[in-house]
């Protein structure tokens, strides 16, 4: 099993966390190692699982008075490693949210586990602080699997927990913990491509079928609880190309999701708001542009198909089979296939009422 560890420490470290608790269940999250936290068999790829391996990911509270304190949050599977300079990206598609079932006593038990390993741990060397091993390869350990529990109430207590933790105490910081479901057709759950497509814990959506984004929020310190739901319409685009872009601080809370069709790779994105204090869940812009292209796309085919078939008549009468002709006929078809992509695009805006981005 490979053991992931985050302690909250910079920004970066803080927004991965809350996407741990954000992301739906085979969703990808990318989580960046220094060179200086990774023993060697990790950092030269000899100790990493195959595509699929279990992974445990756990917060590190730094700040806990009886000195480091580990809580897994969410179960994983390994899917690739990349080296960016002096960093380590390892991919993983997110599983199951656990929490133990007490986190004092999980602590000798997860640090057995763990025995013959520099785990994360205070060791002051001179004047620098030297933090150990954020990612440990190692076996399974069914005591501390014993000692988690599993399902998703318990988002709940690993948000609960995190929020009275000092990496995100204090005015500045503060966040909305927020959890994502994307449903199809009111109440199914969609699930990301899986671990063998190279698209994997990206969302591919149909024409077929409606979706929505449901979002469950806690803001603890406020006793605030609710949850909305957004309308995707971005049908046959792929959602979540990138991870969302999660707000570190509670005045600017927002949640920002990247998306992308076969057509634009490049991808767009749209922002969801969340108030925070008195004020109601807010929703924003959901990706449109995504459907209004799809849709551009449809009535473009569908033009150039027609007009195919009647640059075969032109040519099968044999009046008009010249080269002058067929370069005048292409120039015109052009020209037509213009107007028409824009009328199309004219229609697809008045019919969802928003303009493109």
């Amino acid at each position: 099993m490979l053991y992931l560890f985050n302690s909250g420490y910079s920004e970066l470290y803080r927004r991965n966390l809350l996407n741990l608790l954000f992301l739906p269940r085979g969703s990808r999250l990318t989580l960046r190692y220094r060179r200086k936290n990774l023993p060697d068999g990790v950092w030269n790829g000899g100790d990493l699982p195959a595509k699929g391996g279990q992974c445990l990911i756990s917060f590190v509270d730094r700040h806990a008075a009886g000195g480091y304190e580990y809580a897994p949050l969410r179960q994983a599977r390994f899917l690739a490693s990349r080296k960016e300079g002096e960093q380590l990206l390892v991919d993983v598609l997110l599983d199951e949210y656990v929490f133990p079932d007490d986190v004092t006593s999980l602590q000798p038990v997860f640090k057995a586990a763990l025995a013959g390993h520099k785990a994360p741990a205070k060791n002051e060397v001179g004047d620098e602080t030297q933090d150990e091993h954020y990612v440990i390869s190692a076996s399974e350990s069914p005591e501390v699997l014993n000692a988690l529990k599993v399902g998703d109430a318990e988002w709940v207590r690993a948000a609960e927990y995190l929020s009275a933790r000092e990496v995100f105490a204090g005015d500045a910081k503060d966040p909305v913990f927020v959890r994502a479901e994307l449903l199809a057709d009111g109440d199914k759950a969609v699930a990301p491509r899986g671990i063998r497509r190279k698209d994997a814990g990206q969302y591919r959506l149909s024409a077929d079928y409606s979706y929505m984004l449901r979002l469950s929020y806690r803001h603890f310190h406020h006793e605030e609880r609710g949850s909305n739901v957004v309308d995707v319409n971005a049908r046959g685009g792929i959602l979540w190309g990138d991870e969302p872009f999660m707000a570190v601080e509670a005045a600017a809370t927002t949640v920002t999701l990247h998306f992308s069709t076969s057509r634009e790779p490049e991808g767009k994105h749209a922002s969801v708001g969340l108030a925070v204090g008195d004020r109601p869940l807010l929703v924003a812009s959901a990706p449109l542009t995504a459907a209004i292209v799809k849709g551009l796309d449809f009535w473009y085919e569908a033009v150039a198909l027609v007009v195919g078939f009647a640059i075969v008549d032109f040519l099968s009468t044999d009046n008009h089979a010249s080269l002058l002709g067929l370069t005048a006929l292409v120039g015109w078809g052009g020209v037509l296939l213009s107007v028409l992509k824009a009328a199309a695009l004219v229609r697809l805006v008045v019919l969802f009422g928003k303009k493109p981005v």
